[in-house]
């Protein structure tokens, strides 16, 4: 079986998602109650979406491609405004308070690019 560039995209996109979660669950932030639901939510929720679709993908289950663009759109979105809104929140505390939530941002914006790289490739492959 041939490892193909949207299975590697895949993975990333999971691997850096769950890392995010894991560091929103260490980082105690200083978030509103409804931004720390909306970051929790996208982390959350685009974990359990993206084990699905990648385990799809890894088993050459067909994906409609409108879906897979709709979630790598969306998933861009969620992942932009999250690390947006931990990265402006991140202004107090200790240094490693700090550290993990410039991290935090960081990874999510990078995952956002990875999204939006996802959509524009999966469109250009049909």
């Amino acid at each position: 079986m041939a490892v193909s560039n949207i299975i590697i995209l895949k993975l990333f996109e999971l691997v850096l998602t769950i890392i995010c979660l894991g560091l929103h669950y260490r980082h105690e932030a200083s978030l509103s109650d409804l931004e720390d639901a909306f970051v929790t939510a996208t982390f959350a929720g685009y974990s359990l979406i993206l084990i699905a679709v990648f385990a799809r993908v890894l088993l050459r289950d067909s994906i409609s491609t409108n879906v897979d663009i709709f979630y790598s759109l969306v998933g861009f979105a969620l992942f932009a405004t999250s690390g947006a809104i931990i990265l402006t929140n991140v202004v107090t505390g200790a240094s490693n308070v700090k550290y993990l939530g410039l991290t935090k941002g960081s990874i999510s914006l990078i995952n956002s690019v990875l999204f939006l790289l996802d959509a524009c490739l999966t469109l250009l492959g049909n």
